[in-house]
């Protein structure tokens, strides 16, 4: 109950401007704590900006690449101590053994050398990816394309390069027949390498932590050149290659695919 000389329309405006500033507070506060309104860091703005209009993407995510290395590494891994608890265990006795053992050690050897590709690609993954932007998003043969290489520290690069290259892939179709009579079909892939164009060459710098280099050169594709193909029996894929050379520091290799017409 309110008190006699207090209104009921007086109860109502307190009320009311109450709600209000609850409600504005609340607003302050989510805005107070929304990232988007956060003022990014100088290396992060200079990550966002871009110099050419088309930032190109990685084939495949590095992380993803990783992941699947050691995930397919330590799956045949597994399977090998399997046969080998199989071999030493259930099959001591028999004579011929021995082509279970040459197995384990074939099999053995791929999954650790697909393990140590995955460490490999972990550890070379603390240096950033290279961005790398273009001027548009098909690169037109016997035309002039604008290109722009951006690489974060911090790195100590022994060398820095970009390849342009051309792969022809050509797909057959078969069908096979197992012992108990039933077929499937399978794809064989002959890949080549058709095309190849050295694009940038540097050599010996050193990038300081919260910096980024950056260069931007023009390259040119033959007019005669093949143009980007997917279909069912036949690929033409082009793509730019940036290998980097780090000191004391496993290197890296990060492909980007381009179309050409």
């Amino acid at each position: 109950m309110w008190p006699k000389h207090f209104s009921s329309e007086a109860a109502m405006s307190v009320t009311m401007d109450w709600l209000d500033l609850r409600c504005a507070s609340m607003r302050g506060s989510s805005v107070k704590d929304d990232p988007k309104d956060v003022p990014l860091s100088a290396i992060e703005q200079l990550r966002r900006q871009q110099r050419l209009p088309v930032r190109l993407k990685r084939e495949l995510p590095w992380s993803t690449e990783t992941g699947c290395a050691i995930f397919v590494g330590l799956f045949v891994l597994a399977l090998v101590g399997g046969f080998y608890y199989a071999a030493t265990i259930l099959g001591k006795d028999e004579k011929d053994v021995w082509v279970v053992y040459v197995f384990i050690g074939v099999f053995g050897f791929v999954g650790a050398l697909l393990v140590l590709s995955g460490i490999h690609r972990l550890i070379a993954s603390r240096v950033r990816e290279t961005i790398v932007e273009i001027d548009a998003n098909k690169i037109v043969r016997g035309e002039v394309t604008r290109i722009c290489f951006r690489q974060e520290g911090p790195v100590t690069l022994t060398s820095l390069r970009a390849n342009v290259l051309c792969f022809g892939r050509t797909h057959t179709w078969g069908r096979r027949t197992d012992s108990n009579g039933s077929s499937e079909s399978y794809r064989k892939t002959d890949e080549k390498l058709l095309y190849q164009q050295n694009i940038l060459d540097e050599h010996q710098f050193v990038i300081a932590a919260e910096e980024i280099w950056e260069t931007q050169i023009e390259f040119q594709l033959p007019a005669e050149a093949l143009r980007s193909v997917d279909s069912d029996d036949r690929e033409v894929v082009w793509k730019i290659e940036v290998w980097g050379k780090v000191a004391w520091w496993p290197d890296f290799m990060h492909p980007f695919v381009v179309h050409v017409v």
